[in-house]
C-alpha cells in the first residue's frame, strides 16, 4: 500500500484511484474545497477535497475523496503501478 506525506503534517495511505479520483486514508481531515498537498516518491500531489468523513470503527483516521489536479502523466503512471 502506498504511503504519501501530507505536507503541514500528516500522512495518507491510498486507498484506491483510477488515475484522476482518488481515495486516502488519512491521519488529517481536509475540508471540502481544500488541496491537499501530498509527497510520494519524491513526486508532489495536488488532491482537490471532494469529501472527508471520519472512517468507521477508527476515530483517529478520515477517509477523503478527491481528484488528482495539475498531474503529469508519468507521475499518474507511476501512482497507477505503485496503488
Amino acid at each position: 500500500m502506498i504511503e504519501l506525506d501530507l505536507s503541514g503534517g500528516g500522512r495518507a495511505k491510498l486507498v484506491e484511484t483510477d488515475g484522476q479520483r482518488i481515495v486516502l486514508s488519512s491521519t488529517r481531515a481536509a475540508p471540502p474545497g481544500a488541496t491537499l498537498d501530498a509527497l510520494f516518491d519524491d513526486q508532489s500531489y495536488k488532491i482537490k477535497v471532494r469529501s472527508c468523513r471520519r472512517e468507521p470503527g477508527d476515530e483517529e483516521r478520515y477517509l477523503v475523496e478527491g481528484r488528482l489536479v495539475n498531474l503529469a502523466r508519468p507521475a499518474r503512471e507511476r501512482l497507477l503501478r505503485r496503488g
